[in-house]
């Protein structure tokens, strides 16, 4: 075991030692201090398990490797995030196209332009005020010709879990 086993080994020890009632109840400005070192902590812990990952992807030469009691497994995964204003272009698009097939005469197949400029306001007004989606359900992006990798960049990458072979069974 190295120092930084060690460690993390009394770094977790020490942390599940606190009862709640212990770590919760304290003047307002502990708690303060206190939610505030545990972010700090948090955000430490997440930068050491970032590179923790890389290093086992880089190092696993197959994907499951049994080590003593746990197995570590590097699974594929497709990650995806927003392209420069694409959230914002989505929203325009999808107001457009909603608007567009909501103007639509169907008798003459024209586009009343009016009908369709109160459609599209109102539309981005309510799409302004819910969080971004995180994508299109598959019949409205064919029904309005949208796709998502004009708004997305897809990236190939890779998991990393450990299972407790003790814990799984």
């Amino acid at each position: 075991m190295t120092d930084v086993d060690a460690v993390l080994g009394d770094a977790m020890t020490l942390l599940e030692s606190f009862t709640d009632d212990e770590v919760s109840e304290a003047p307002l400005d502990d708690l303060g201090r206190r939610l505030q070192a545990v972010l700090h902590i948090a955000a430490k812990a997440k930068a050491l398990r970032d590179l923790i990952e890389i290093a086992l992807i880089e190092a696993m030469p197959e994907d499951s490797l049994r080590m003593g009691d746990v197995t570590i497994v590097r699974e594929r995964a497709t990650r995806s995030s927003w392209r420069e204003g694409g959230s914002v272009q989505m929203r325009k698009d999808i107001a457009a196209g909603l608007a567009n097939e909501l103007a639509l005469d169907v008798g003459t197949g024209e586009v009343d332009e009016v009908r369709r400029n109160y459609m599209r306001n109102a539309i981005q007004e309510a799409l302004s005020l819910i969080n971004a989606p995180t994508g299109i359900k598959v019949p409205g992006r064919e029904r309005l010709g949208l796709t998502m990798s004009t708004y997305k960049e897809y990236s190939e990458g890779y998991n990393v879990r450990v299972i407790d072979m003790e814990e799984a069974q």
